[in-house]
């Protein structure tokens, strides 16, 4: 199937891998109880945002140029391979690596904003509950991998032994 192909594809290209979730130093801060170990964390690093919103639908990935005030209607309205899947939903995947699922027909419909970097994940429209299985499958690791381009990775040298 040429679409499980091209997505094949684009995971073959991921070089890094992150644990998704909000970071920053401010964050941190605000929730001790929730920082990870310092000893495993391996490697800090980070990537330049694009200016793009990426989407995995029946025709393969590709990208659409981001603007302000984006939205996801405005995606399903240009891209009708998005649609697919008998669950009708779409896992949207944020640049900070939360998963969440909207629906996208008249009965379940729901809309959100979307930022540069956000990646959409549709259903193969087949039968079976494997391909809502694979969008989620695939969100998920979507998740784990940063969003950015040009990434740039800072090894830790008191977490490199740990796994």
């Amino acid at each position: 199937m040429k679409t499980v192909s091209q997505w094949k594809a684009e995971l073959s290209k991921t070089q890094h891998y992150r644990q998704p979730g909000d970071w920053s130093p401010a964050w941190l801060l605000a929730h001790p109880h929730e920082r990870p170990p310092a000893a495993r964390i391996v490697a800090l690093g980070y990537c330049q945002t694009p200016d793009t919103v990426q989407i995995w639908d029946e025709d393969g990935v590709h990208r659409v140029g981001w603007k302000p005030g984006l939205r996801l209607s405005d995606l399903l309205s240009e891209d009708p391979a998005l649609k697919g899947g008998s669950s009708d939903e779409v896992a949207v995947v944020s640049p900070r690596g939360n998963v969440d699922h909207y629906g996208v027909a008249a009965w379940n419909y729901a809309d959100t904003d979307l930022l540069p970097g956000t990646r959409v994940v549709g259903a193969i429209d087949l039968k079976g509950a494997v391909f809502p299985w694979m969008r989620d499958a695939i969100a998920g690791l979507l998740a784990h991998t940063p969003s950015g381009e040009a990434c740039r990775r800072f090894p830790l040298s008191q977490g490199a032994d740990h796994g």
